[in-house]
């Protein structure tokens, strides 16, 4: 029955779903909850094809960053990424249609400076060359502001002195921080 609910929704209804939850500015931090939901469960007679699957044809790459731009955030979009399809993954992502760099600033003025080590941290590697260096501008010129916004229960603490993020984390905010100058982090 719900992937028959799902076919019955065309792009354009989609389209609608998208606009109407920005408009009403309904949060997409749990979506990942659903996405991991929708993948466990495979459509009848399409082998090898999971509701995710059909989930991402309709929303469609544009759906996926309007979506995620129009209420999302870095924190939103690590968890998001880490439940897609890595076929879907590799296309939102791929130069040719993941975010410039003005939309990479605006994601990250939009949350904390957790959210930016939180993507830092966990979908940094996932991003090719081209994107990695649109996020990587990003960061260098919005980190300090978002660092200096932030309060101290935003601030990511590791126990682990090796992985991205310290309490001095602050200063790795610098544009002349190298952390970002490997796409892998140290201890991962």
């Amino acid at each position: 029955m719900p992937a028959e609910l799902l076919r019955a929704f065309d792009a354009a209804k989609v389209r609608q779903l998208v606009e109407r939850t920005i408009r009403e500015q309904k949060s997409i931090g749990n979506l990942h909850q659903s996405l991991r939901d929708l993948g466990r469960r495979p459509l009848p007679d399409e082998a090898g094809r999971s509701q995710l699957h059909l989930f991402e044809e309709r929303l469609g790459v544009n759906g996926f960053w309007r979506l995620v731009l129009g209420v999302g955030n870095l924190n939103h979009l690590a968890f998001i990424l880490d439940s897609l399809h890595p076929a879907f993954r590799a296309q939102v992502l791929a130069a040719r249609h993941a975010l410039g760099r003005d939309d990479w600033m605006a994601l990250a003025r939009k949350g904390s400076v957790y959210d930016l080590a939180r993507f830092a941290r966990d979908s940094f590697a996932l991003l090719p060359d081209e994107t990695a260096a649109r996020f990587r501008y990003a960061f260098e010129q919005t980190a300090t502001a978002v660092a200096e916004m932030s309060t101290w229960s935003e601030v990511p603490l590791s126990p682990q002195p090796t992985t991205f993020w310290t309490p001095a984390c602050v200063l790795l905010c610098s544009p002349q921080s190298n952390f970002l100058s490997v796409k892998q982090p140290p201890g991962r």
